[in-house]
C-alpha cells in the first residue's frame, strides 16, 4: 500500500469515527429532547403533571444533559488519542518506553519519528488544557477539590470561563467548549497528515 492510500485511508477513517462520535452525541441530545416534548404533550392542566413535567425539564437541564456533554467530552479525548496512536502506528510507532504520559508521550514520539514538534500547532496550548479538564473528569469525576494541584485547573477553567463552569465545585464544559474541542481535533489530524 503506497503512502498516499494509506494516508487516504487514516483520513477517512479517523473522519468517520469522529463523525460516529458527534452523531452519538446528538442522537441523545435529540431522545431526551423528545422525550421532554412528548411527556409535555401528555400532560394535562392538572397542577400535580405541571410540576412532574417542570421536574423532568429541572432533572434533563441540570443533570443530564451537562454529563452527556462531559462524557462526550471523553470520549472526544479518548479518539484524540486513538488518533495520535493510528498515526503513529500506520507510519512509525508509538515510544513504549517513553516515562511522559498524556499528550506529552505522543510529543516525544512524534519529534523523535517525523522531527513534528506538536507544540508548533497552533492549537496545541488548547489540547494541552484540554488533557487537564479530562484528567479531572475522569480521575476525580470532575471534582476540582480532590485534585493534587487545583489551582493549574482553576486557572484553566478562568480561560475558558464562558465555557467552562464549575458548580459545587464539579467540572462542567458546555456545547461550545465541545465543539471548539472538535474544531481542534480535525485541525491537529489534517495538520499531522500533512506532515507524515
Amino acid at each position: 500500500m503506497t503512502v498516499d492510500i494509506r494516508k487516504q485511508l487514516h483520513q477517512f477513517t479517523l473522519s468517520h469515527n469522529l463523525d460516529r462520535l458527534t452523531g452519538y452525541h446528538n442522537e441523545i441530545k435529540r431522545l431526551l429532547s423528545n422525550e421532554l416534548i412528548s411527556t409535555k404533550k401528555e400532560q394535562s392542566k392538572s397542577k400535580k403533571k405541571e410540576e412532574k413535567l417542570a421536574d423532568i425539564k429541572e432533572y434533563y437541564t441540570k443533570e443530564l444533559h451537562p454529563k452527556l456533554i462531559n462524557n462526550t467530552f471523553l470520549m472526544m479525548f479518548a479518539y484524540l488519542e486513538e488518533m495520535f496512536c493510528i498515526i503513529l502506528k500506520g507510519y512509525a510507532k508509538i515510544d513504549e518506553a517513553s516515562s511522559k504520559t498524556g499528550l506529552e508521550k505522543y510529543k516525544e514520539s512524534f519529534k523523535r519519528h517525523y522531527d513534528i514538534k506538536l507544540p508548533s500547532f497552533l492549537g496545541w496550548n488548547f489540547l494541552v488544557d484540554a488533557s487537564d479538564i479530562r484528567n479531572a473528569l475522569l480521575h476525580a469525576n470532575g471534582n476540582i477539590s480532590y485534585l493534587r494541584k487545583p489551582e493549574k485547573t482553576k486557572n484553566i477553567i478562568k480561560k475558558y470561563k464562558k465555557d467552562i463552569k464549575l458548580k459545587r465545585n464539579v467540572i462542567f464544559v458546555n456545547e461550545t467548549y465541545l465543539n471548539s474541542f472538535l474544531i481542534k481535533i480535525d485541525e491537529v489530524k489534517d495538520w499531522l497528515l500533512e506532515k507524515v
